[in-house]
């Protein structure tokens, strides 16, 4: 995890090591919009996503991880 400690806003920023492509692919697949660059994918859940949604990133960070 690259999100700093105490951080209290809702955005999350990871470090991956896979080819950024798979990323933007399994992300674009299951219609969840982050910001990939730099070797980190930004993730910024807020109060108008629902449960649904967020167990779907998840799911999606799950199965790149």
């Amino acid at each position: 995890m690259f999100t700093p400690p105490g951080n209290r806003s809702s955005i999350v920023t990871f470090y991956f090591n896979r080819p950024v492509d798979d990323f933007r692919a399994a992300f674009r697949a299951a219609n969840i919009d982050v910001t990939v660059r730099g070797g980190q994918i930004r993730v910024s859940p807020a109060l108008f996503n629902n449960m649904d949604e967020i167990e779907r990133c998840l799911d999606v960070t799950k199965g790149l991880a």
